[in-house]
């Protein structure tokens, strides 16, 4: 019998073999005539997957939260669901998954060029519909074959700011100064979130620390006798240990001395056991106040290493300093590395010359 009742049991169980493999599962229903019809809808399903290759089909909005709350635990999910918005409105005519094909991908990437998207912008929209349609193929829903396009996003990016900019840029946010509040900050709030603004701002340019690892920054990771902070890299799992300057120890040390309960430097505002999430739409308001342009949070992360490069700290400091797991990843800065020793070795073959021309006038 394809349905039958185990001892004692209420509910009807289905069994049956199909190419030798056996098939069991509580029909759950005490009426045989469902539970055959069960049976026999449980059978098709089973032919369809395993001999004709049937899959189950997923909508593009449920493929979409699956993944979302795969990155969910992520520090980078804020920046993860500006792309999910993006792949949900450019895509709302598609109701399931396996109706995207690489036309379609092709056709998403030459809309966001002609709309002047930058290469790296185009990359994540790639890379994040990669990332649904992956995740949908190992849950096994049916899917189309897709050749994901690999946008060129060209050199790394090595913008760092100038000593003009990052004084305009500090001038700007100095808590001493209040930046014009938006009519829906209430007062109290515009003052923390520009100090916190201003001290996450000093801390990355003075540690060349990536936004993660300042943003969860812990009080157990500075050591204020040693005047050093502990650098959780994360992204490369491994750590560093970079001195912390003056500038930077006042700030800190501030911090330190109104820190109340949470063991976090940066804490949140709204629950201070967590670690403060973004400072992003502050930080690009303060720099159209500065009057500057083409820069991010990762920026001042470029302008320590510069800073450190043009006088005279090699690449391979340089590199530990920033945490990097590969020396390649510190080539970036070779060529300000190169000016610098220019500048020096010109300064000695100067001096040597004058010292040359001295001792042959004195002849």
């Amino acid at each position: 019998m394809s349905v039958y009742k185990q001892n004692g049991s209420k509910n009807y169980r289905i069994q049956f073999v199909l190419d030798g493999k056996t098939y069991v599962k509580s029909a759950r229903t005490t009426s045989k005539k469902l539970a055959l019809e069960i049976e026999r809808a449980f059978r098709e399903e089973i032919i369809k997957k395993e001999k004709l290759g049937i899959k189950d089909r997923i909508t593009f909005k449920d493929a979409m939260a699956q993944y979302r709350e795969t990155k969910r635990p992520l520090r980078s999910f804020e920046t993860i669901e500006v792309y999910l918005g993006f792949l949900e409105s450019h895509f709302q005519k598609i109701e399931y998954l396996d109706e995207i094909t690489t036309t379609h991908v092709e056709r998403m990437v030459h809309e966001r060029q002609r709309q002047g998207r930058k290469p790296q912008t185009i990359k994540y929209c790639v890379v994040t519909l990669r990332g649904i349609w992956k995740l949908a193929k190992k849950l096994g829903y049916e899917i189309s074959p897709i050749e994901f396009p690999n946008p060129g996003v060209g050199k790394p990016r090595t913008r760092f700011l100038s000593a003009d900019e990052e004084k305009r840029l500090l001038a700007v946010i100095d808590p001493a100064n209040p930046m014009p509040a938006k009519k829906s900050a209430g007062k109290k709030h515009q003052t923390r979130m520009q100090r916190d603004l201003h001290d996450i701002v000093v801390t990355l340019l003075d540690t060349g620390g990536r936004r993660g690892e300042v943003m969860g920054l812990k009080w157990e990771q500075v050591d204020f006798q040693n005047r050093q902070i502990m650098l959780r890299r994360s992204k490369v799992e491994n750590e560093s240990f970079v001195p912390i300057p003056k500038r930077l120890f006042d700030v800190l040390f501030k911090r330190f001395q109104n820190k109340g309960e949470s063991e976090y430097v940066f804490p949140s505002a709204d629950d201070p056991s967590k670690p403060k999430q973004s400072i992003r739409r502050v930080f690009l308001r303060a720099l159209k106040l500065a009057g500057i342009e083409d820069v991010t949070l990762h920026t001042l992360r470029h302008t320590y290493a510069s800073k450190l490069a043009q006088n005279g700290v090699s690449l391979q400091q340089i590199g530990k300093m920033l945490g990097h797991a590969d020396t390649q990843m510190s080539a970036r800065y070779a060529h300000l590395v190169h000016d610098q020793v220019v500048d020096q070795v010109r300064d000695v073959l100067n001096g040597l010359n004058n010292e040359a021309v001295g001792t042959a006038g004195n002849r």
